[in-house]
């Protein structure tokens, strides 16, 4: 759709209704909107000749509903968010598509350079959950792709990405949790410093979200909830182990069970990064601890993880049939192979300071059996 002589047909056409109709029929605008964010993923860079308009027009659409939501106060409907929600998603769409020129588009423009940031933060303090799920959406995105547009406003956004770390909203708690991974991935070792104010806050809502994911707790049931927990736990580990190493043991085999389940390579890689320096701060979270065998075991599958084969999504599906089948298991990615090493290494270290033989291995499945004999020299 990007290619050729496409864009110069379709976009113009779309601005032309979007400028006829924006004052008088918004519902029109609704999926316009949302197809021009469809678009700006697929036309990357090709959509550039007219970005700066779409980009103001849909910070237009942002600024008058928050004006009209506010007028309304009480008598609001949520439905009367659905142009901000929309709006806000055309921009997480021109951020996935345009990259790091969504940074020089938004300080390209005179209208809204100064006040993109101030209003990213109200639609964070927004009373419907859609915008505050669109919202947070957005921040991780441009942490991923543009974090120079949202390192001045870390303070406040982290402060409500980790309010909204609450699964009473499923789907804004999932976001919210992945926005924060996407900032400690960014932020790096050196700019940890920037993130430690907010990290016993962080834990407090990161920690019950772990811990029921060993349990029967409603936050288990949330689709994607434990890995994005698990993944942004990681790499704030991986930012600096002392944040995680005292509250280790708490919610260890949570965390393994989780990691397990990381479908993006690279957030697999970050979280089992920061999950192996924060096991090497705090060994005894798994030598000492009480229910040694549920945490050896969870620990196990976190690394037969990596050996399963994956979907095209890269989803990770530890089944029956895998466990006691046909042998399916893969050898350890290449392309990670330091991550496996470490993995390897510290396995061995575990079982050297247990006992030669782990109780856990012979309890396993054939299939994870073999695998630990043949990969990890571990039976």
């Amino acid at each position: 759709i990007g290619e050729r002589n496409l864009p110069n047909i379709l976009i113009p056409a779309l601005l032309n209704v979007w400028t006829r109709h924006q004052n008088s029929n918004e519902k029109l605008l609704l999926p316009l909107m949302e197809c021009l964010a469809c678009m700006a993923l697929a036309m990357k860079q090709n959509i550039q000749p007219w970005s700066l308009v779409i980009f103001e027009k849909a910070m237009s659409t942002i600024e008058t509903g928050i004006v009209t939501v506010a007028t309304l106060a009480e008598e609001a409907r949520e439905e009367d968010s659905d142009g901000i929600i929309c709006g806000t998603d055309l921009l997480d769409g021109m951020v996935e598509g345009l990259g790091v020129n969504f940074d020089l588009l938004v300080r390209s423009s005179a209208k809204y350079a100064n006040t993109f940031l101030s209003i990213l933060h109200t639609l964070c303090q927004s009373d419907v959950p859609g915008v505050r799920m669109s919202a947070f959406a957005l921040i991780g995105d441009l942490a991923r792709k543009s974090p120079g547009l949202i390192e001045a406003g870390i303070p406040q956004l982290m402060q409500e990405l980790i309010e909204n770390i609450d699964p009473t909203h499923p789907f804004v708690c999932n976001n919210a949790t992945w926005a924060v991974g996407e900032i400690c991935a960014r932020c790096g070792r050196e700019q940890a410093f920037l993130l430690k104010p907010y990290t016993n806050n962080l834990l407090e809502k990161l920690i019950p979200l772990l811990m029921g994911n060993s349990s029967d707790s409603n936050s288990c049931s949330i689709q994607g909830l434990a890995e994005n927990a698990s993944a942004t736990m990681g790499r704030l580990a991986r930012l600096d182990a002392l944040f995680v190493q005292a509250d280790l043991p708490r919610f260890v085999a949570g965390w393994c069970e989780g990691l397990a389940r990381v479908a993006d390579i690279t957030e697999r890689r970050e979280a089992f990064e920061g999950f192996i320096m924060a096991i090497h701060a705090n060994p005894n979270a798994i030598l000492a601890a009480q229910n040694r065998s549920a945490v050896v075991a969870a620990f196990l599958f976190a690394i037969v993880s990596w050996h399963i084969p994956t979907e095209s999504s890269g989803v990770r599906n530890i089944t029956s049939e895998v466990l006691n089948g046909q042998y399916v298991f893969k050898p350890f990615p290449v392309e990670s192979a330091e991550i496996g090493n470490a993995l390897k290494q510290l396995l061995i270290q575990i079982r050297n300071a247990l006992g030669q033989n782990l109780d856990e291995v012979a309890a396993m499945p054939c299939n994870v059996r073999r695998l630990l004999a043949e990969q990890y020299c571990i039976g």
